[in-house]
């Protein structure tokens, strides 16, 4: 998925057209920005050293399941769950959070094929914990140049709100997806406060990186470590300054489908924003008590987080990021 700033970014921009239509949004900004950054956040339980040690929860690169296998059960059971609630603050809050999962998902699938394409993956088409790496350091470099791009005020990833919730509504939050989480996978071994402690882990992180003295780590130690691909550069020097974003409008392909395009990542963001509505629609009809669960796969279309078909791999790339 795209960085911390431009999913901050496309949250932003979105809201300001939901919050007229959604009336559970009120008041619940924190809960939408966050769901908004999605489930990669599961990934930091990978770095024990931020978290407690008494933490059990061994579903291995549980997140990256998520996004290529398991979105569809994984959406349609979130959805399904918090469509019980009664209680109307808990209510509200959920689907705040669920609209911004929605939104998550719903831009990554659509600019995932293009980063894809430019970091690379295995020839059988996997991804390694180094593709990983690659890809996070390349969505940290979009996050800086569509900053620059947009002219958006922050100066790095400290600054952002995306995470920046109390830990009373965070509490409250990690209890929704506890619950979301074991009702679509009752033998997970996910816990109440896990969610939370992956956010905390997650801003512990951030702060690492912010505090380091950037250029070179990254360019001499952590160039390829989770550490280091979420280090904002200060700046882009000429030999990194490489076009992030495809303003230069340069032939790229679909990993899967090697459908040819030359959009730019601010057209394939656009895109996204005129595609939201009709997942905004989906999730206030839920809200209203009505079945969106037909509607919901249609819409999904066995499409996973990456862009791809179910059943189908990716086959072709044109590594320029290395």
């Amino acid at each position: 998925m795209p960085g911390l700033v431009t999913h901050e970014i496309y949250a932003k921009k979105l809201f300001s057209r939901s919050v007229m239509k959604c009336d559970f949004l009120n008041g619940n900004f924190d809960a939408f920005l966050l769901g908004n950054q999605g489930v990669d956040v599961f990934n930091f339980l990978e770095h024990p050293f931020i978290f407690d040690n008494n933490l059990q929860f061994t579903l291995d690169n549980f997140a990256y399941k998520i996004q290529e296998e398991l979105y569809e059960e994984f959406l349609l059971g979130f959805e399904e769950l918090i469509s019980t609630y009664t209680d109307v603050k808990k209510k509200n809050v959920a689907y705040s959070f669920f609209l911004g999962l929605l939104a998550n998902y719903s831009f990554s699938r659509n600019v995932n094929p293009f980063i894809f394409y430019r970091t690379g993956f295995a020839s059988d088409g996997s991804i390694t914990v180094i593709d990983k790496n690659r890809r996070m350091r390349y969505e940290t470099f979009i996050d800086f140049t569509l900053r620059n791009h947009l002219s958006y005020s922050v100066k790095d990833n400290r600054q952002i709100d995306g995470l920046a919730i109390s830990d009373e509504r965070l509490k409250l939050v990690s209890e929704i997806v506890y619950e979301a989480f074991k009702h679509s996978y009752p033998s997970s071994t996910i816990q109440i406060k896990t969610y939370a402690d992956c956010i905390k882990g997650y801003r512990s992180l951030i702060k690492r990186t912010q505090l380091a003295p950037r250029e070179i780590i990254y360019s001499i130690f952590l160039k390829n470590t989770t550490f280091g691909s979420l280090i904002m550069p200060k700046k882009l020097y000429k030999n990194e300054a490489k076009d992030y974003l495809n303003l230069t409008h340069q032939e790229w392909h679909h990993p899967v489908t090697f459908l040819e395009s030359n959009k730019s990542f601010p057209e394939l963001f656009d895109e996204s924003l005129l595609e939201f509505p009709k997942w905004e629609e989906i999730v206030i009809d839920s809200y209203k008590g009505k079945n969106v669960k037909k509607n919901l796969l249609k819409n999904i279309d066995s499409t996973n987080f990456y862009g791809q078909k179910n059943g189908k791999k990716m086959m072709y790339q044109k590594q320029i990021f290395k």
